[in-house]
């Protein structure tokens, strides 16, 4: 999860120094105020809007309401929102403020309050009641939410302390690994044949992979995608390739079957090992111009590296590709050295 930390006072700078190392995340200081590191800013409103797309998690060291102020015009959805938490400058308490679930504010706000000492302050409906909510699970189970209207209906539900079933298809792809995952987070699942069996009447959760399916009266979580960046060295071969794909999704907990295509550099275009793999695995490859990975590197605020900048003329390939085919900065796996290859995932949009 990629963080940043903002404080306005020396005072909150000293907490921000702690959470930037408990956490490595980056920071940024109003300026007349840093001691040690951090970035230094004039306009907090200009560098709120700079970098908002470009973190997963956002902490502010200030006052609530300067927070939502800044922030307002720069929501968008749930589902494309950085976690946002705000601490007050003497670290008393630590609030989830924005993206909760699907964005991961409440594990952090619960996170950070560890690290600084604070209590966390969480105020979704379900997670004061001691329930789960639905996208939870999906993000847990890295799943898709079919309808978001309906993520609203199934949720008031479990908070208003109704029986809401969690099903899962056992005939789909992959059944036994999501099964076991809901295990370890423990979760509990219903298995059900979908091939011989109707689901209940009343409000619901059903996880499948069935394209074709729909609820009337219930929620449809899928499997989630996502998109490989890739960069490789010339005439690496295709076993080379697909040994560091594996590996990947492997560091990633994720499954071959979940990608959707690969993204690299137009230089990349006609290199065999990578189309070969493609190929053998049956998903698609999109090639990007120095101009298009340039504009993604400066959006997200990806780090360069020289030696790939001097080969391609950007300094970035698999992180910027993979966000551009993605249409999304929810990173799986940043930036990873593998054999001859350099792998990032993102999650699909």
């Amino acid at each position: 999860m990629k963080l940043a930390v903002i404080s306005l006072t020396s005072t909150g700078v000293k907490l921000a120094e702690k959470i930037s190392r408990g956490k490595n995340a980056d920071m940024f200081c109003k300026k007349g105020t840093k001691k040690e590191f951090g970035v230094e800013f004039d306009s907090l409103k200009g560098l709120v809007s700079d970098i908002f797309q470009a973190y997963d998690g956002i902490i502010f060291i200030m006052a609530t309401g300067i927070v939502v102020r800044i922030i307002a015009p720069l929501i968008v959805h749930k589902k494309k929102d950085p976690a946002i938490v705000v601490l007050d400058e003497m670290g008393n308490h630590s609030i989830s403020l924005l993206s909760g679930h699907l964005g991961g504010a409440n594990r952090l706000a619960i996170e950070i309050a560890k690290t600084v000492q604070a209590d966390p302050v969480i105020t979704t409906a379900t997670d004061v009641h001691n329930k789960v909510a639905a996208d939870m699970v999906a993000v847990d189970l890295n799943l898709t939410i079919a309808s978001f209207t309906m993520l609203k209906k199934v949720n008031l539900a479990i908070a208003n302390q109704a029986s809401v079933p969690f099903f899962i298809d056992q005939t789909m792809e992959n059944f036994a690994l999501y099964l076991k995952k809901a295990q370890e987070k423990q979760l509990n699942l219903i298995p059900i044949d979908m091939s011989k069996k109707t689901l209940p009447d009343g409000i619901k959760v059903l996880i499948t992979d069935k394209k074709d399916f729909s609820l009337s009266d219930g929620l449809i979580l899928s499997p989630r995608k996502v998109v490989i960046g890739i960069g490789c060295r010339k005439g690496v071969t295709e076993e080379e390739i697909f040994s560091s794909l594996t590996q990947a999704c492997k560091i990633a907990d994720i499954t071959i079957e979940q990608i959707r295509c690969f993204a690299s550099t137009i230089v990349k275009k006609d290199e065999t090992g990578l189309l070969t793999v493609c190929k053998r695995i049956n998903k698609p490859v999109y090639f990007y111009s120095n101009h298009e990975l340039k504009q993604a590197i400066d959006k997200y605020k990806l780090e360069c590296s020289a030696f790939v900048q001097s080969r391609i003329g950007v300094g970035n390939v698999c992180e910027a590709a993979a966000m551009i085919a993605s249409q999304s900065k929810k990173i799986v796996l940043p930036k990873t050295k593998l054999i001859k290859t350099t792998i990032a995932i993102a999650w699909e949009e």
